[in-house]
């Protein structure tokens, strides 16, 4: 059994002139480039918002909050 892994694109673009610097809009064709392009912005959301959480401090949470948020983790307070 094949399983798709992953997928990079890279698109190179000549223009005729330096001042045109213009790039045309992404092409799907098919019902899998559209599924795959909507996939990625989601993971750029879940990406952005990820690093926002980690951003912040979390100095508005008690110990106990804190705690219960590793509650599914192996760990031990001393």
């Amino acid at each position: 059994m094949i399983q798709h892994i992953d997928m990079v694109f890279f698109i190179m673009m000549m223009t005729d002139s330096p001042e045109n610097k213009s790039v045309p809009g992404l092409i799907l064709e098919t019902k899998g480039d559209i599924r795959r392009f909507v996939e990625g912005l989601c993971l750029r959301d879940l990406g952005q918002e990820k690093r926002k959480t980690l951003r912040g401090d979390m100095s508005d949470k008690t110990s106990n909050q804190l705690i219960d948020l590793l509650q599914d983790q192996c760990f031990k307070v001393s």
